[in-house]
């Protein structure tokens, strides 16, 4: 009786979430380091947001969400880690 009606798969939140989880093991296990090549979270973290955001385009949160982690990538060169401007 309590159960959301409708599609458990058209609900954006858990991907969303997921996507959250994946960019926190960057802060935590990475340092912070966001390029490392085979075992960076970001391409699944934006992967899962862009997923979250197909469900609900509305989302500002999202689209905020994603623009902040390819920001944050392009933010500084990949092999010296040197900030960019």
């Amino acid at each position: 009786e309590d159960a959301v009606e409708g599609d458990p798969c058209d609900n954006p939140l858990p991907a969303f979430n997921l996507s959250l989880a994946s960019f926190h093991l960057v802060l935590e296990r990475y340092e912070g380091i966001l390029e490392i090549p085979g075992y960076s979270p970001v391409p699944k973290s934006i992967f899962w947001a862009r997923k979250a955001l197909k469900l609900d385009p509305t989302d500002d949160f999202v689209i905020k969400f994603i623009s902040m982690v390819q920001n944050e990538a392009k933010s500084h060169c990949t092999n010296c880690r040197k900030e960019a401007g």
